[in-house]
């Protein structure tokens, strides 16, 4: 899994989202990462969320996705959709890891 600095340096970015339990009628599907959370660091743990943003009609269940940049850097995620937005739907994907 890339580091919290890895991923803050695609924020902006498009990619596109697929479920990895081929069980998806629409993916793969368009999105970006929208944004980053602060990184908090306690007892041994780091904490942050992602956001993606869509462009869907009808939201993915929550599950295990794929997210694929252009340059084809690949990471997999565990999205929730969160809200509608005006491009479609937010999607959340919240880490509690430990470092080192």
């Amino acid at each position: 899994m890339p580091s919290y600095d890895e991923m803050a340096m695609r924020v902006g970015q498009p990619c596109r989202l697929e479920r990895c339990d081929g069980n998806a009628a629409g993916s793969p599907y368009p999105a970006i990462l929208h944004s980053i959370s602060a990184r908090r660091v306690h007892s041994g743990y780091e904490q942050f969320s992602l956001l993606f943003h869509s462009r869907q009609d009808q939201p993915e269940q929550q599950a295990i996705h794929a997210a694929t940049f252009d340059d084809g850097i690949s990471w997999e995620v565990f999205l929730v959709p969160v809200a509608r937005v005006a491009e479609g739907y937010a999607y959340e994907a919240c880490f509690n890891r430990a470092l080192g």
